[in-house]
């Protein structure tokens, strides 16, 4: 390849077009010249068109005009001569007269025609007012794209947010359709090199695909539009360009199906020797309730592909929503499910408005004001306030300052007296969600408690998420709480509560400040992902680590990542099966005092252990946990361990997934081994040793590499340090599919994101007194397990022991088993060939067992009762 270059040039306008010839003779055989942009800071090119002797004609100059658009960044101009098969360059080829135009941003002017000019803010440059608003960058400093009267009319640029802004095809069935594409279409010599919005491949537009001969348009339609008073203007920019173009046609179509054609590109001459995006102002006749078609054709397959880009409305027509969508400030329509869901899915972000990602209560005076309220109406405990000199008052904000705004709670509260916020409704949050917040607490006793809530709105639960007392946070000082939210699909409210606990007043101020939400946004749809490093999610589109591939997390979204048919190769518990509540672990050591155990909700303990699982991030959800109140002076370790493994050599790619929580001020020690049939270990990864994953009230991954060349186990050790101070839980255990279990008769039990609701007879510990029936006590957290029917154990302890005993128990067995068919087989011939007169059952029992009573129907007690009747005696 032969190429020439530009000088680097930055900073042109929207309407910059390169002109220059083209020459080729029969002599250059398949040679062809490729005109490229260079993205400078950006690493790479885009090729903008491609000339062979297919397209232009043998032995004459051919005049090429290519619009090159917007570029703040710096970027270079190239012209590549590729040979063809026969590998050779002659006198064949030639370039000549390269032109720039109208490149330049638009000068700067003292002043504008009022009526018709707008003056730019910062390039002080005048553009017409017909051109603002319309998506196109023609200040040069965005200026006239950011105007607040830009918020009424209706935009789509087609980016992620809005990908088919609000068309959608007339006939799904169709097999030709209007698609969602960016960069350069497949077909050579047509269609858009780029989008119009950003100018790179980055950027999206709508468009036909000329690759087929099809006599049928490819037809979309709008949403229904509500005209004004006066005549609306559609205004959208249109690439026109290939030697087969068919037609583009665009209709206002009333609820009677009578449509009115407002543009054809026909009436527009002859566009294709300009590879470049062009403006269309298409006014619309005040009238009823209409909606926009757009009707494009195929002229010659593969050389007419058609885009348009970046359409907008004047603010005189607005859109018409349906049950399932709210309007957007601009007028846009968007599904209900995107409200309040930490992402901009307005272009105006108006659907975020009433739901921000953090609080600093600077700019408002009362509670409602910002976005917050008392649940208990005329409470008038929280206010907004500022620095004050009251004795138990934040005398400073929690960044040193004097003039901060905060939430402060009263003064003084009376014995079990009650008091709570709760901020807006969220929805749809992301695995790595996150609150965070500064709270300050001072007084004259330790008998009152800040608890942070998240109430599940659609489960009808309230999550107390921890106590915040003088024992959790230092007294008379800001300290900064972090909490992990998790993955909520449903609706979602954050809040707060002060609970007094014991008789008598307590005086004291306790205040709220900066809370922010991070991480909480699902990750963004996208065309494309990395090829064989990330995984393309099914309905959201974003993109994720093949890492994250099937470790019982919902990264993606729409639970895609989880539903993969490779999850089946992998090994995994949740901890969430009936029948296997331990997964595949089983208690190493049956005599230790010190056990994990499966528990969901909060554990008893308060400022330790989560406030709910990790798969479902609810009180419904499953985990392990260490108890650090089960402690006795010899005995603080707990250990639990998998079945034996096959050896995992490097090559295998064998890796655990666990997700771990440490919390508590005086934890203890988390550690994961791998152990050999001659019980020496080696240890993985130890929590005291990772600084990464700090004490912090939060689920968090760790990912270990198993290369192993002998049979293993993998053993989870937790060492309790104080008492009641440090539980230390493990959910979702995953193993990737080089892991294999050494026996075939291993089976993992199957993962259960159920959405049954058992009947419960006590609510998980941590809930409002809105939603619980049972309230912790003065000391500490009453432990409430959901108690269903069949009753759900929190506590199994399997066998342990050698291996290879299970052998000898089979063998041993199948013996036994024998040797009772033939006892049996005996009996009968005995009885049968003698006529023996066989005894009852009731009297066969007897024998069987001398204090054997059969109990009438009327007398007889379940194992429920006598529980109960055993708990209210003792």
């Amino acid at each position: 390849m032969a190429q020439v270059e530009t000088s680097k040039y930055r900073n042109s306008g929207t309407n910059c077009l390169m002109e220059f010839y083209v020459y080729l003779s029969s002599a250059s055989s398949d040679n062809v010249i490729v005109p490229l942009l260079r993205h400078d800071d950006l690493g790479y090119a885009t090729e903008l068109d491609h000339y062979d002797l297919t397209i232009i004609d043998n032995g004459i100059w051919y005049k090429s005009l290519i619009g090159l658009g917007r570029h703040k960044e710096a970027f270079t101009l190239i012209l590549a001569a590729v040979h063809g098969a026969d590998g050779a360059y002659d006198a064949g080829m030639a370039l000549d007269d390269l032109t720039f135009f109208d490149c330049e941003v638009i000068p700067p002017q003292d002043e504008c025609m009022q009526d018709i000019e707008y003056h730019c803010a910062v390039t002080k440059g005048c553009v017409k007012k017909d051109q603002l608003c319309d998506l196109s960058d023609d200040c040069g400093d965005s200026s006239d794209e950011n105007l607040p009267e830009c918020s009424s009319y209706i935009r789509f640029d087609f980016e992620d947010t809005a990908p088919m802004g609000f068309f959608s095809p007339t006939n799904p069935d169709a097999g030709f359709q209007w698609v969602h594409g960016n960069g350069t279409t497949a077909n050579r010599h047509t269609g858009p090199p780029f989008d119009h919005t950003k100018f790179s491949p980055e950027g999206h537009y709508l468009y036909i695909e000329s690759d087929r001969e099809t006599m049928e348009p490819a037809v979309m339609q709008s949403q229904y539009l509500i005209p004004g008073k006066s005549n609306c203007t559609l205004r959208f920019f249109v690439h026109l360009h290939g030697k087969g173009l068919g037609t583009l046609t665009v209709y206002s179509e009333d609820t009677e199906q009578k449509r009115t054609e407002i543009y054809n590109s026909k009436n527009y001459g002859d566009n294709i020797e300009v590879n470049a995006w062009q403006l269309v102002h298409a006014p619309i006749a005040a009238g009823g309730k209409f909606r926009l078609v757009f009707e494009a054709t195929v002229g010659t397959k593969g050389e007419g592909d058609i885009a348009i880009d970046d359409l907008t409305i004047t603010p005189e027509c607005s859109l018409e929503c349906d049950e399932n969508q709210f309007k957007c400030g601009d007028g846009e329509c968007v599904d209900k499910k995107k409200w309040c869901n930490f992402k901009n899915d307005c272009q105006d972000g108006s659907d975020e408005l009433e739901c921000p990602k953090d609080f600093s209560f600077e700019n408002c005076k009362t509670l409602d004001e910002c976005l917050w309220h008392s649940v208990i109406q005329e409470d008038a405990t929280w206010t907004i306030s500022g620095v004050t000199e009251a004795e138990y008052a934040p005398h400073q904000d929690y960044q040193g300052g004097k003039d901060g705004h905060f939430v402060l709670g009263s003064d003084s509260t009376s014995a079990h007296e009650l008091h709570e916020i709760e901020g807006p409704t969220y929805r749809d949050s992301g695995p790595n969600c996150r609150l965070e917040f500064y709270v300050y607490l001072n007084g004259d006793s330790n008998n009152v408690v800040l608890s942070p809530l998240l109430q599940h709105i659609n489960l009808g639960i309230t999550s107390e998420l921890d106590q915040l007392d003088f024992d959790a946070v230092e007294k008379g000082i800001w300290n900064k709480i972090l909490i992990g939210l998790g993955r909520h699909n449903d609706d979602f409210k954050t809040g707060f509560k002060i609970q007094h606990w014991n008789d008598g007043a307590h005086n004291g101020n306790t205040a709220i400040d900066e809370v922010e939400f991070f991480d909480c946004a699902l990750p963004p749809a996208k065309d494309s992902c990395y090829n064989g490093q990330e995984f393309h999610c099914k309905d959201t589109r974003a993109c994720i680590p093949n890492e994250q591939l099937c470790d019982l997390t919902d990264d993606c979204g729409d639970s895609s990542d989880e539903a993969d048919i490779l999850c089946q190769l992998y090994q995994k518990t949740d901890f969430e099966n009936l029948d296997k509540p331990m997964g595949f672990f089983e208690d190493y050591d049956p005599q230790s005092f010190t056990k994990w155990v499966r528990g969901n909700g909060s554990t008893q303990n308060k400022n330790t252990g989560p406030p709910f699982d990790h798969t479902l991030f609810n009180p419904e959800g499953h985990y392990l946990y260490v108890s650090s109140d089960q402690v006795m002076e010899e005995q603080t370790k707990a250990t639990i361990a998998t079945p034996f493994f096959k050896a995992a050599p490097q090559d295998k790619n064998c890796e655990m997934r666990v997700f771990v929580h440490l919390y508590g001020k005086q934890l203890g020690n988390l550690t994961i081994y791998t152990e050999f049939e001659n019980k020496e270990r080696r240890k993985l990864w130890e929590s005291y040793q990772d600084p990464a994953h700090v004490v912090s009230n939060i689920w968090q991954r760790i990912q270990l590499p198993l290369n192993v060349e002998e049979m293993y186990r993998i053993v989870v050790e937790a060492n309790i340090a104080t008492m009641g101070k440090g539980d230390i839980a493990i959910d979702d255990v995953t193993f990737t599919p080089g892991c294999k279990w050494n026996s075939e008769e291993t089976t993992t039990p199957h993962p259960t994101h159920t959405t049954e609701h058992w009947t419960t007879e006590k609510r998980t510990t941590r809930t409002t007194e809105k939603y619980t029936t049972q309230h912790r006590t003065t000391e500490k957290r009453t432990t409430a397990r959901w108690t269903t029917e069949p009753v759900r154990t929190t506590e199994v302890t399997p066998p342990g022991g050698d291996p290879h005993k299970d052998t000898v128990v089979v063998i041993a067995g199948v013996a036994a088993g024998i040797l009772v068919l033939l006892l049996v087989g005996g009996s009968i011939y005995a009885v049968r060939s003698r006529k023996i007169k066989l005894p009852t059952m009731d009297r066969i029992s007897s024998v069987l067992n001398p204090n054997y009573n059969r109990l009438q129907d009327s007398n007889m007690v379940s194992l429920r009762e006598l529980v109960s009747r055993e708990q209210s005696q003792s």
